[in-house]
């Protein structure tokens, strides 16, 4: 066949020359339990590894000694609790932003776990609406 009479083949045909050749055969990718679950993340580093991305590469174990020294840094740069630790009592007069109103969350109908009686319902139950409030107040 002369190459200057040869078409294009249309939108959606396959050309003879692409169904001549074989396709290249790619190894089976072995998923872990994470991409399982949340896909996969194919970019970077993680392109090809059957990972989602979301726990290190490689967790490394820390010798006893180094624990304890990190320990004992956080404890002396007080970033652990001691006993000079009180708590924080947020003051009622900072706002909760307009978007975290009790009146905007949506009605929830997954119940409350441990024997404890109602929803996961911000709208409707009250002790939840109290807990989140120190929080909700951060957040502005």
């Amino acid at each position: 066949m002369d190459p200057t009479t040869e078409s294009e083949p249309e939108l959606g045909e396959v050309s003879e020359e692409a169904t001549s050749k074989e396709a290249p055969v790619t190894p089976a990718i072995v998923l872990t339990r994470y991409a399982s679950r949340y896909g996969v993340r194919n970019r970077g580093v993680f392109k090809n590894t059957g990972k989602s991305g979301l726990r290190p590469l490689e967790l490394k174990a820390y010798p006893e000694e180094e624990k304890r020294q990190r320990a004992k840094e956080l404890l002396e740069t007080g970033c652990l609790e001691n006993e000079n630790v009180k708590p924080t009592h947020f003051d009622q007069s900072v706002p909760i932003h307009s978007m975290y109103q009790q009146t905007r969350w949506m009605t929830s109908t997954i119940p409350m776990d441990n024997g404890l009686a109602g929803s996961w319902d911000v709208k409707s139950n009250e002790e939840i609406w109290i807990v989140l409030q120190p929080s909700l107040r951060l957040a502005l």
